[in-house]
Protein backbone atom coordinates (compact mmCIF):
# COMPACT_ATOMS: atom_id res chain seq x y z
CA UNK A 1 0.00 0.00 0.00
CA UNK A 2 2.82 2.39 0.87
CA UNK A 3 4.46 1.84 -2.52
CA UNK A 4 1.20 2.87 -4.22
CA UNK A 5 1.11 6.16 -2.31
CA UNK A 6 4.79 6.98 -2.74
CA UNK A 7 4.96 5.28 -6.13
CA UNK A 8 5.24 8.49 -8.13
CA UNK A 9 6.60 7.85 -11.59
CA UNK A 10 8.57 10.64 -13.16
CA UNK A 11 8.76 11.25 -16.89
CA UNK A 12 11.90 9.10 -17.14
CA UNK A 13 10.08 5.96 -16.03
CA UNK A 14 6.56 6.58 -17.31
CA UNK A 15 5.52 3.65 -19.47
CA UNK A 16 3.64 5.55 -22.22
CA UNK A 17 6.78 7.55 -22.93
CA UNK A 18 8.76 4.35 -23.15
CA UNK A 19 6.34 2.81 -25.64
CA UNK A 20 6.80 5.79 -27.92
CA UNK A 21 10.53 5.91 -27.32
CA UNK A 22 10.21 9.27 -25.51
CA UNK A 23 12.08 9.77 -22.25
CA UNK A 24 12.20 12.81 -19.96
CA UNK A 25 15.65 13.50 -21.38
CA UNK A 26 14.15 13.50 -24.90
CA UNK A 27 11.51 15.99 -23.79
CA UNK A 28 14.15 18.27 -22.26
CA UNK A 29 16.32 18.09 -25.37
CA UNK A 30 13.37 18.69 -27.71
CA UNK A 31 12.29 21.71 -25.72
CA UNK A 32 15.85 23.05 -25.70
CA UNK A 33 15.92 22.63 -29.46
CA UNK A 34 12.61 24.49 -29.83
CA UNK A 35 13.87 27.41 -27.72
CA UNK A 36 17.02 27.52 -29.82
CA UNK A 37 14.94 27.65 -33.01
CA UNK A 38 12.76 30.42 -31.61
CA UNK A 39 15.83 32.46 -30.69
CA UNK A 40 17.36 32.23 -34.17
CA UNK A 41 14.96 34.72 -35.73
CA UNK A 42 14.70 38.48 -35.78
CA UNK A 43 12.49 39.34 -32.83
CA UNK A 44 9.49 41.47 -33.70
CA UNK A 45 6.17 42.37 -32.19
CA UNK A 46 2.93 40.72 -33.11
CA UNK A 47 0.57 42.44 -35.49
CA UNK A 48 -2.58 42.02 -37.50
CA UNK A 49 -2.04 41.32 -41.19
CA UNK A 50 -5.11 42.73 -42.90
CA UNK A 51 -5.75 41.94 -46.55
CA UNK A 52 -8.63 42.67 -48.87
CA UNK A 53 -9.52 39.55 -50.86
CA UNK A 54 -11.63 39.95 -54.01
CA UNK A 55 -14.71 37.76 -54.07
CA UNK A 56 -16.54 37.40 -57.37
CA UNK A 57 -20.26 36.74 -57.31
CA UNK A 58 -21.59 36.43 -60.84
CA UNK A 59 -20.48 39.61 -62.60
CA UNK A 60 -19.91 41.59 -59.40
CA UNK A 61 -16.68 41.72 -57.44
CA UNK A 62 -16.72 42.53 -53.74
CA UNK A 63 -13.94 42.49 -51.21
CA UNK A 64 -13.70 40.47 -48.05
CA UNK A 65 -11.40 41.58 -45.24
CA UNK A 66 -9.09 38.81 -44.08
CA UNK A 67 -7.43 39.40 -40.68
CA UNK A 68 -4.62 37.11 -39.56
CA UNK A 69 -2.67 37.69 -36.37
CA UNK A 70 1.08 37.22 -36.76
CA UNK A 71 2.39 36.23 -33.30
CA UNK A 72 4.97 38.25 -31.41
CA UNK A 73 8.24 36.30 -31.70
CA UNK A 74 9.47 37.80 -28.40
CA UNK A 75 6.43 36.34 -26.63
CA UNK A 76 6.84 32.95 -28.29
CA UNK A 77 10.47 32.79 -27.07
CA UNK A 78 9.65 34.05 -23.56
CA UNK A 79 6.76 31.61 -23.16
CA UNK A 80 8.90 28.67 -24.34
CA UNK A 81 11.63 29.51 -21.80
CA UNK A 82 9.11 29.88 -18.98
CA UNK A 83 7.49 26.52 -19.83
CA UNK A 84 10.96 24.94 -19.86
CA UNK A 85 11.56 26.36 -16.36
CA UNK A 86 8.19 24.93 -15.26
CA UNK A 87 9.15 21.54 -16.68
CA UNK A 88 12.43 21.48 -14.75
CA UNK A 89 11.12 23.20 -11.59
CA UNK A 90 10.61 20.04 -9.51
CA UNK A 91 14.30 19.24 -9.96
CA UNK A 92 15.78 22.70 -9.22
CA UNK A 93 18.75 22.88 -6.88
CA UNK A 94 19.12 25.77 -4.42
CA UNK A 95 21.24 27.78 -6.86
CA UNK A 96 18.59 27.51 -9.58
CA UNK A 97 15.77 28.35 -7.16
CA UNK A 98 17.66 31.47 -6.10
CA UNK A 99 18.29 32.50 -9.72
CA UNK A 100 14.62 31.99 -10.61
CA UNK A 101 13.47 34.10 -7.64
CA UNK A 102 15.84 36.90 -8.66
CA UNK A 103 14.66 36.82 -12.27
CA UNK A 104 10.97 36.70 -11.23
CA UNK A 105 11.54 39.83 -9.12
CA UNK A 106 13.23 41.46 -12.12
CA UNK A 107 10.24 40.47 -14.29
CA UNK A 108 7.72 41.93 -11.80
CA UNK A 109 9.70 45.18 -11.63
CA UNK A 110 9.82 45.38 -15.44
CA UNK A 111 6.08 44.77 -15.70
CA UNK A 112 5.38 47.62 -13.28
CA UNK A 113 7.84 49.97 -15.00
CA UNK A 114 7.11 49.45 -18.69
CA UNK A 115 3.85 49.99 -20.48
CA UNK A 116 2.58 47.20 -22.65
CA UNK A 117 1.97 48.54 -26.12
CA UNK A 118 -1.54 47.77 -27.27
CA UNK A 119 -1.14 45.68 -30.39
CA UNK A 120 -4.85 45.27 -31.07
CA UNK A 121 -5.66 46.37 -34.59
CA UNK A 122 -2.10 47.58 -35.33
CA UNK A 123 -0.32 46.86 -38.55
CA UNK A 124 3.35 45.91 -38.51
CA UNK A 125 4.32 49.38 -39.73
CA UNK A 126 2.28 51.15 -37.04
CA UNK A 127 3.73 48.97 -34.30
CA UNK A 128 7.32 49.40 -35.51
CA UNK A 129 6.85 53.17 -35.69
CA UNK A 130 5.41 53.27 -32.16
CA UNK A 131 8.28 51.18 -30.74
CA UNK A 132 10.94 53.22 -32.54
CA UNK A 133 9.47 56.56 -31.41
CA UNK A 134 9.60 55.54 -27.75
CA UNK A 135 12.74 56.26 -25.74
CA UNK A 136 12.31 53.26 -23.51
CA UNK A 137 12.03 49.63 -24.58
CA UNK A 138 8.73 47.80 -24.47
CA UNK A 139 7.84 45.35 -21.74
CA UNK A 140 7.97 42.46 -24.21
CA UNK A 141 11.54 43.31 -25.19
CA UNK A 142 12.59 43.58 -21.54
CA UNK A 143 10.77 40.30 -20.76
CA UNK A 144 12.59 38.54 -23.60
CA UNK A 145 15.93 39.76 -22.23
CA UNK A 146 15.05 38.48 -18.75
CA UNK A 147 13.97 35.15 -20.24
CA UNK A 148 17.30 34.93 -22.02
CA UNK A 149 19.00 35.21 -18.61
CA UNK A 150 16.61 32.53 -17.31
CA UNK A 151 17.45 30.23 -20.21
CA UNK A 152 21.17 30.65 -19.49
CA UNK A 153 20.52 29.79 -15.83
CA UNK A 154 18.54 26.71 -16.88
CA UNK A 155 21.36 25.58 -19.18
CA UNK A 156 23.85 26.13 -16.35
CA UNK A 157 21.60 24.09 -14.05
CA UNK A 158 21.56 21.21 -16.55
CA UNK A 159 25.34 21.50 -16.89
CA UNK A 160 25.80 21.36 -13.09
CA UNK A 161 23.72 18.20 -13.05
CA UNK A 162 25.79 16.79 -15.95
CA UNK A 163 22.45 16.14 -17.58
CA UNK A 164 23.69 15.77 -21.13
CA UNK A 165 26.31 13.25 -20.04
CA UNK A 166 24.29 10.97 -17.77
CA UNK A 167 20.70 11.71 -18.78
CA UNK A 168 19.36 11.78 -15.22
CA UNK A 169 18.23 14.90 -13.42
CA UNK A 170 17.59 13.27 -10.05
CA UNK A 171 19.96 13.74 -7.08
Amino acid sequence: MESEISGFEDGENYSSFRKEGMSFKDIVLLHTRKITQLSCVEFRGGYWNINEIPVSVREFTTYKTNKIYVPDSREEYSNAVEVFADLLFPHFDSQMKEAEEKLNAEMNKAYAEYNVISEEEQTAEEQAEEEMSSDKPTYRTVRRNICRKLFRELCSFLYRRKYLEIGQIED
